[in-house]
């Protein structure tokens, strides 16, 4: 039964992302003066409401004028909200496929067998010595470029240089950090995939 439910779930949590493309795309289907219509439509709407609450008193050409004015912002605003709603539409699926089809006892091996834990203290241990020679020899600040030049090198990415730098209280080499993971991570697949394809 749970896998029929788990089967059934993941193209059904397609369904609102779906949706919400042809939604979008019916809009952006229409005509300049269907959509300016729609638009000004709203915003006449939004300018009356706002009038009868605030007792504003507005004849009918003041109206038109100050919807005329935010027509612009809203159609705007309409825009972004689609697509916001695109993207929070297709991020459950994604939660909820990846949270599905991820295994937690493959993580917790990680922390049971030893090999793994000494790869991973080598990989920190080596990033931060190397990293503090270089900066020593180059009159860096040592901590700062073992945290940039290193850690943030060898952690996971984005994520990793908020918890690295978090930790050690220096958000403020994010840029830094963010250079180094994406040009020296990349630097360093390309070299470690060639080593392991070469040698193991």
């Amino acid at each position: 039964m749970k896998k029929i439910l788990i089967h059934l779930l993941k193209p059904l949590s397609f369904l609102p992302a779906i949706l919400m493309m042809y939604l979008i795309y019916s809009f952006s289907a229409q005509t300049g003066e269907v959509s300016g219509a729609l638009s000004y439509e709203v915003s006449y709407q939004i300018v009356e409401t706002k009038n009868e609450v605030l007792n504003e008193n507005k004849t009918y050409d003041e109206l038109a004028y100050s919807a005329s004015s935010i027509e612009f912002y809203v159609r705007k605003a309409a825009h972004m909200t689609e697509y916001c709603l695109l993207a929070i539409a297709i991020s459950f699926p994604l939660m909820i496929t990846v949270g599905i089809g991820t295994n937690l006892t493959d993580y917790a091996k990680v922390f049971t067998n030893p090999a793994y834990i000494v790869i991973i203290m080598a990989t920190v241990i080596g990033a931060m010595i190397g990293t503090f020679i270089v900066g020593k020899l180059f009159h860096f600040y040592p901590v700062e470029g073992m945290l940039t030049a290193g850690l943030c090198m060898a952690n996971g990415g984005g994520a990793g240089d908020v918890q690295c730098l978090g930790a050690a209280h220096r958000m403020e080499l994010m840029s830094y950090a963010q250079i180094s993971s994406r040009i020296g991570g990349a630097i360093m697949l390309v070299i470690a995939s060639f080593i392991f394809g070469k040698f193991l």
